[in-house]
């Protein structure tokens, strides 16, 4: 239960945070968020990463679906990606990845202030 309290945190805070933060945010709360609940850095990791992907992947699509696609299928051609399918997952992937790793930080922060007492 804790882990999936943990995944919507990540994911539904930087969401709101994204009205008056920078885009990085989605890795500062995550951190902090790991941070605080002393999360162990695997569970930090994947649990930050599935929330914020979910988080992008749902704001991409909310972009993406009423233009029917259009513009990011112009981007992928650009990108030399396949399909415009292909770049809302390296979306999530790229979010994903940037979520987790604040995370990871966190909790890696956490288990150095635990070595120094």
């Amino acid at each position: 239960m804790k882990k999936l309290l943990y995944i919507l945190a990540c994911g539904v805070l930087p969401a709101l945070a994204s009205f008056i933060l920078p885009w990085y945010s989605i890795a500062i709360i995550p951190f902090i968020i790991s941070y605080v609940l002393n999360m162990p850095p695997r569970v930090a990791f994947w649990g930050a990463f599935t929330g914020v992907a979910i988080y992008w992947l749902i704001a991409a699509l909310m972009k993406d679906i009423p233009n029917n696609h259009v513009l990011s299928g112009m981007v992928a051609k650009v990108l030399f990606v396949q399909d415009y399918r292909a770049l809302l997952a390296v979306t999530a992937l790229i979010g994903g990845l940037v979520g987790g790793l604040g995370a990871l930080s966190g909790a890696y922060m956490y288990e150095v202030k635990l070595r120094r007492k």
